[in-house]
């Protein structure tokens, strides 16, 4: 935590899903750029994945993103495989997306499920850094955002993971500019304005009983948010049971 900004990688990404709910639907496409604190890529994600949890698309999803069966049967490559090189992709940077929750949501969903998996990646919320900058703005969606960051960004294209992941990049590496300018910024205090809260001792010998898995999260807890944390706690009391 008190590692500085500029000598950690960022990796921002997007998902494309079947729907809203994690435990209902599936992820269908992901796009990631690692970055480091100036903008500067470090290697690129993108992948369209298979259906594996309904044999259709909704006509909306299809029409939201361009994405249908067709498109997944052709170019869409196995979820098992998809997962393990995006993780392998991810390594220690810390992930940065546009209303983190909802696609940190899914990953955590598809490696506890699939896996059994703990999901322990630090993130980012774009939405909780441009609160801390621009307060008291009546929305903080993304064609909301570049506005805001003076972001250059067209409307047509959104909706297909990658180019939300270019423009997302773009208001985060301005975002750290505006939040840096004054000093160099430790990490600790990025996380502070995104609002992170690390789990407590409390949390973590909880989900060692259910896990089965002794000293993981206890040793590893500053990996490991609240939020995250009751994510994986909900998953065990209600579907492991």
């Amino acid at each position: 935590m008190k590692r500085k900004v500029k000598d950690v990688s960022f990796v921002v990404f997007d998902l494309e899903t079947t729907g809203l709910k994690p435990i209902d639907n599936q992820i269908i496409e992901i796009a990631a750029l690692k970055i480091d604190n100036e903008g500067n890529e470090l290697g690129r994600f993108e992948r369209l994945v298979k259906l594996y949890k309904k044999p259709n698309l909704d006509p909306f999803i299809v029409n939201l993103t361009g994405i249908d069966e067709e498109l997944l049967k052709v170019e869409g490559e196995n979820h098992a495989i998809v997962m393990e090189e995006f993780l392998e992709f991810i390594e220690d940077s810390v992930l940065v997306a546009q209303n983190t929750p909802f696609d940190i949501s899914f990953l955590m969903e598809y490696y506890l499920s699939k896996s059994d998996m703990p999901f322990t990646r630090f993130n980012l919320d774009l939405i909780n850094l441009s609160k801390f900058l621009f307060k008291n703005e009546e929305t903080y969606k993304l064609s909301s955002l570049v506005d805001y960051y003076k972001v250059d960004y067209d409307q047509t294209k959104h909706h297909r993971a990658m180019y939300d992941v270019e423009i997302t990049k773009n208001c985060f590496v301005k975002s750290l500019e505006m939040l840096g300018k004054e000093k160099e910024l430790l990490l600790g205090e990025l996380f502070g304005i995104n609002k992170t809260q690390i789990c407590s001792e409390k949390q973590a010998s909880y989900l060692e009983s259910l896990m089965g898995k002794k000293n993981h999260f206890l040793n590893n807890n500053d990996l490991f948010t609240k939020t995250t944390a009751s994510y994986h706690i909900d998953f065990y009391v209600t579907r492991k049971g």
